[in-house]
């Protein structure tokens, strides 16, 4: 409590919330201020949902070692061979495989501009995106690490492509729904916008709501969820795939995944 509140002062937060996992439970979890300023909402650990930023590429390499562990990604292949309306433009003789997509070693130059936009109720779609804005390939496939947004979008269109379903219905699928995860959202949907803390800036003493965007690369920095809901996914990864009833992945592929 004193950590939390301590800071939240010194940084001038308006709500937050934790939720601790151990041994494949939830021990302790609490929100604290408010998910909405103005209307004096507090923050609720279990449907206020906040963005989770990257660590919505652990839901994009869970799907893709999902469609490994059923022999329909093959993580040596050329990722140009999955691609139908646009291949990577790569100078090199050695590809870019899905196994470089999740490791950050694609090559993959980087850029900012333009992967968020406002206009998150008409952001376009994840191969219209990718297609006129994917990175150049400027260096040799494996041999430097570099984070890369645009890699693991690319992760999360093949996943589209392979399973025939819009990459977010294969999240809900796949993911949310074995694991009844209740608040989490792979795109900035309606639903999402209602249970969303705001966000805001902090200047002349007070709080300003900031507008809403959507993250134009979803795969990699979309995924908005409540803190128990990342409870559970945690759970998952950290049982080996499992978590109560439910599996995401085997015990093999869930260790791999994580080595």
């Amino acid at each position: 409590d004193s950590i939390i509140t301590e800071n939240m002062e010194k940084y001038h937060l308006p709500g937050a919330v934790y939720s601790i996992v151990q041994d494949g439970s939830v021990i302790s979890e609490k929100g604290y201020g408010y998910s909405d300023v103005d209307n004096k909402i507090p923050v609720d650990p279990e449907s206020t949902v906040f963005r989770v930023g990257s660590i919505s590429k652990l839901f994009t390499a869970t799907a893709v070692m999902q469609l490994k562990e059923r022999g329909i990604i093959d993580f040596e292949k050329d990722v140009n061979e999955y691609l139908k309306e646009f291949k990577i433009q790569n100078r090199y003789s050695k590809p870019v495989t899905m196994y470089n997509l999740i490791t950050h070693t694609a090559g993959f130059d980087d850029r900012w501009t333009g992967v968020e936009t406002a206009e998150y109720q008409n952001a376009p779609s994840l191969g219209e995106y990718l297609s006129k804005n994917m990175p150049e390939v400027i260096r040799e496939p494996g041999t430097v690490t570099q984070y890369s947004n645009h890699g693991m979008a690319l992760a999360g269109y093949i996943v589209e492509e392979i399973s025939g379903m819009p990459f977010e219905q294969y999240i809900i699928e796949n993911i949310i729904k074995p694991l009844r995860m209740k608040h989490t959202y792979t795109k900035m949907t309606q639903a999402a916008v209602n249970s969303l803390a705001q966000e805001y800036s902090f200047k002349d003493g007070s709080f300003r709501p900031m507008r809403l965007y959507e993250v134009n690369a979803y795969p990699a920095g979309s995924v908005c969820s409540s803190a128990s809901d990342m409870a559970v996914f945690m759970a998952a990864h950290l049982n080996d795939g499992t978590f109560n009833d439910a599996s995401i992945l085997n015990k093999e592929t869930a260790r791999e995944m994580h080595s």
